[in-house]
């Protein structure tokens, strides 16, 4: 008996962590194949939900947005995270190793997209990468040098025998993307070695997802709630999910606002 006791108030702590840890749907609203949901817990994502010129809801990347809102007035404002506003992507773990050819720079790049882009045709000129080596020769001469452009995720640049790197920029640029316009023209980061004699440098990049570069980036923008069941996004109505048919008569509101859609970055 004490022992099936303990059993019910295991799954009853477990359900309430989990009720707790994860938060709930306020309300969602969708627009044809796009839905925005709002969550108790002040944050917004916004997806794909059905059929794209994109279709990579196998990968995680049907995201279009997700950050903070605030609710006022019957106005939801909408606020993207400052570093997703910024070109700068974060690097993951780089790995410095030893090549058999001393006289080439050896990077290898490791990334959510790249995985992609092994298993899909379609998307290997999708994205193009290009390097500045800033480095000394074998005299101790300083030396920059612009490398590229790159469609692989392994890259060889010859150096010459006795090369130390100081520092590589990476730059991240879309390609061929007629469908797509991209929110950041490109992607950068940078490295500083920690053993400037390393000939194969191994890069993580976590963040780099294909439709990253393309994510919408919002700072204030206004959705006005126009009724119980729609708010008013992107020139158009959306209706919130459940509710089938879109209400007969909308009452008319000025959007006059501080914010508008011109102020998403």
């Amino acid at each position: 008996m004490m022992k099936r006791s303990i059993f019910y108030i295991f799954i009853f702590l477990a359900n309430l962590f989990m009720a707790v840890s994860q938060p709930t749907v306020k309300e969602s609203y969708r627009f044809l194949n796009k839905t925005i949901t709002f969550l108790g817990d002040g944050s917004f994502v916004e997806t794909r939900t059905g059929a794209d010129i994109l279709p990579l809801k196998n990968i995680g990347d049907d995201t279009i947005s997700y950050g903070k809102y605030l609710f006022d007035k019957n106005n939801y404002y909408l606020y993207t995270s400052p570093e997703w506003r910024s070109s700068v992507i974060k690097l993951g773990q780089v790995q410095e190793l030893d090549h058999v050819d001393p006289s080439t720079l050896h990077i290898q790049l490791l990334s959510p997209f790249e995985n992609m882009r092994s298993q899909r045709k379609g998307f290997k000129h999708f994205f193009f990468y290009m390097f500045t080596i800033h480095y000394k020769d074998n005299k101790g001469d300083g030396h920059d040098t612009i490398c590229g452009p790159y469609f692989e995720d392994h890259i060889d640049i010859g150096m010459g025998v006795g090369f130390e790197v100081t520092r590589m920029d990476i730059k991240i640029y879309p390609f061929n993307t007629d469908l797509v316009t991209p929110e950041i023209p490109y992607l950068r980061s940078s490295y500083w070695p920690v053993n400037p004699k390393t000939t194969l440098y191994v890069i993580k990049l976590p963040q780099f997802k294909a439709m990253y570069p393309f994510w919408r980036r919002y700072y204030g923008c206004v959705i006005p709630k126009v009724s119980r069941n729609v708010i008013f996004k992107d020139g158009e109505y959306w209706i919130r999910t459940g509710v089938y048919e879109m209400p007969k008569k909308l009452k008319k509101r000025s959007l006059n606002s501080p914010y508008s859609e011109d102020n998403e970055y």
